[in-house]
């Protein structure tokens, strides 16, 4: 996530100052702009009440929301027995778990992306692809939750994602939460795929439904075999 700092300081400025590409380079049109006090998360929209009250300038950040969705990749990681990891989210507050997911880089290769981010978020490398859906499957996010990314100097509506079936073939002990220092997941668990829709957040559960539906099959002729042998889970 990117820090504006004071929202005085024009955006392109701060581009030039990060190396990073300035808005119009990107090639997004903003729909909404809001201002979002860091410090209470209280939102105002932008060029009628300005800053919100009490609210020091240079803990306010200024969102430009995108009416498109963030390309992503989601991995159903299955093990041996047939189960699913699941993970707790360190942020969760609802008890939910949810399946190892994250962000597509430019020009980047969704299977790609797709080891990358297992990698990152479990430290798990023991893994192959076994499938992957041809659909993508999108998900809005809840409009009250825009204040939890006040650091983001763009916020898409949702996020767009491919998922993939990958058999993890390793140890245990080769499981990381915190590989990258940064945990994703505060706890993990393996769970039978028909019950991942009804353990995640609300936003993402028709998502959710569809990949097991998808994966369902596939997970179940493996697990009905006997002694699975690792080649068994290669496309």
């Amino acid at each position: 996530m990117l820090s504006l700092g004071c929202p005085s300081k024009p955006l392109a400025a701060h581009c030039r100052r990060h190396h990073l590409s300035s808005p119009a380079r990107l090639g997004f049109q903003p729909t909404t702009q809001l201002t979002v006090d860091a410090a209470s998360s209280k939102q105002s929209s932008a060029g009628s009440a300005g800053t919100p009250q009490n609210a020091h300038p240079c803990t306010s950040k200024t969102i430009l929301v995108k009416q498109e969705y963030r390309r992503n990749v989601g991995v159903c990681l299955v093990n041996q027995d047939g189960l699913v990891f699941a993970g707790r989210r360190v942020d969760d507050k609802q008890g939910t778990w949810q399946m190892p997911q994250g962000g597509i880089d430019s020009l980047e290769n969704p299977m790609v992306a797709a080891m990358r981010e297992l990698k990152e978020e479990t430290g798990i490398s023991s893994a192959r692809i076994v499938a992957q859906m041809d659909r993508w499957l999108a998900y809005d996010f809840p409009t009250k939750s825009w204040s939890q990314f006040a650091n983001a100097w763009v916020k898409y509506r949702g996020q767009t994602q491919k998922w993939l079936l990958l058999h993890f073939y390793g140890e245990e002990s080769e499981i990381d939460l915190a590989l990258h220092g940064q945990r994703e997941f505060s706890e993990y668990a393996w769970l039978p795929i028909e019950q991942l829709p009804h353990e995640v957040v609300d936003f993402k559960r028709h998502v959710y439904i569809e990949v097991a539906q998808e994966f369902g099959p596939i997970i179940a002729q493996r697990r009905a075999t006997s002694c699975p042998s690792s080649e068994e889970w290669t496309m």
